[in-house]
């Protein structure tokens, strides 16, 4: 698979002694018609703050998540 991520994996850095953070990690079939490349920059960090997840996967018809989890 040559397709660039949409998003690569970012690791939870909360500021050192900052308040309790709540981290949830969702799961979309992509379907098989899915090609919108033109919201991928490679090598460009995404938008993470005040990121609206349901928009998103509306946006491009990822249609409801299929897993989750939290920490």
């Amino acid at each position: 698979n040559d397709t660039f991520a949409v998003a690569e994996w970012l690791a939870p850095a909360p500021p050192s002694g900052s308040d309790a953070h709540r981290y949830v990690v969702l799961l979309y079939k992509q379907p098989s018609n899915f090609s919108d490349q033109s919201i991928v920059i490679p090598g460009t960090p995404p938008p993470i703050l005040n990121f609206d997840v349901a928009t998103f996967a509306a946006q491009v018809g990822l249609g409801e998540p299929v897993g989750g989890m939290f920490f």
